[in-house]
C-alpha cells in the first residue's frame, strides 16, 4: 500500500526517500534506520535524507505525523 505524505519536501527525490522511509516505518514497526533499511544502500539514503540541509527536521515530523494520523483513520 501506497502512503501519501502531506508535506513537501521541495524535491521529488527527497519527497520519494522520505516516502519510502514512512513506509519502511509502518512496516516494521519502528523508528531507528538499522531497523527499517533493508540493506546498507537504504540506509545510506535514509541518513543522508535525514542530514540533508535542505530538509528541516519539523517537515519530516510533520510528514510522519500526518500520513500516520490518515493511516490510523483508515484502520
Amino acid at each position: 500500500e501506497k502512503m501519501e505524505l502531506t508535506v513537501s519536501l521541495g524535491d521529488r527525490r527527497l519527497d520519494r526517500r522520505c516516502e519510502e522511509m514512512v513506509r519502511m516505518m509502518k512496516k516494521h514497526q519502528s523508528c531507528c534506520i538499522n531497523a527499517i533499511g533493508e540493506d546498507w544502500k537504504k540506509k545510506k539514503g535514509y541518513y543522508r535524507l535525514i542530514n540533508n540541509a535542505r530538509v528541516k527536521e519539523s517537515a519530516l515530523v510533520e510528514s510522519i505525523q500526518k500520513s500516520s494520523l490518515q493511516f490510523c483513520r483508515e484502520d
